[in-house]
């Protein structure tokens, strides 16, 4: 009889111990659970954090080119130099290449819309979008004569 109570008594502490240690190994798979979800948490908040970025900065892409010019007189400006502004960062914003004799052609066109009205100090002025595609389309079609013809000025333009 009493080796029934030791042997009860043995097995009731291997239980206590197989039940410790079950409690203790669900704790930990708990903890690696947590981080795994935690580490997966990480990746979706970056990946979505990335998409936004790359959202943001196509719609800002998307605005470059879209966008109208515009500008506030300084002294001595002119249509002429603004136009030529507005075509340069026109050109950079859609990945357009204008030669410098394109440029004074084009700016020349602008100016001449604007009949070549002076500007006064503080004056704002707006090239729209609209125009100045126009007007590049337009100078890209210029043949190799024209655009000889228009090269002759590029030296006294400052650019």
């Amino acid at each position: 009889m009493e080796t029934i109570k030791q042997h009860r008594v043995v097995i009731a502490v291997v239980i206590v111990i197989l039940a410790i240690i079950c409690v203790i190994w669900a704790t930990h798979q708990g903890d690696n659970d947590d981080k795994k979800v935690s580490v997966d948490t990480s990746k979706q908040q970056a990946a979505d954090k990335k998409a936004a970025e790359e959202k943001a900065a196509a719609a800002k892409k998307t605005a470059a080119k879209t966008k109208n010019y515009s500008y506030t007189a300084a002294s001595g400006d002119s249509y002429t130099v603004l136009a030529r502004k507005s075509l340069e960062s026109y050109a950079k914003a859609n990945d357009v290449t204008l030669s410098k004799a394109q440029i004074v052609a084009g700016e020349t066109k602008l100016s001449q819309a604007y009949d070549w009205k002076l500007l006064n100090v503080g004056q704002k002025v707006t090239i729209s979008h609209s125009q100045l595609k126009s007007t590049v389309s337009s100078v890209q079609k210029l043949s190799k004569s024209e655009l000889a013809a228009w090269q002759q000025y590029v030296p006294y333009v400052v650019f």
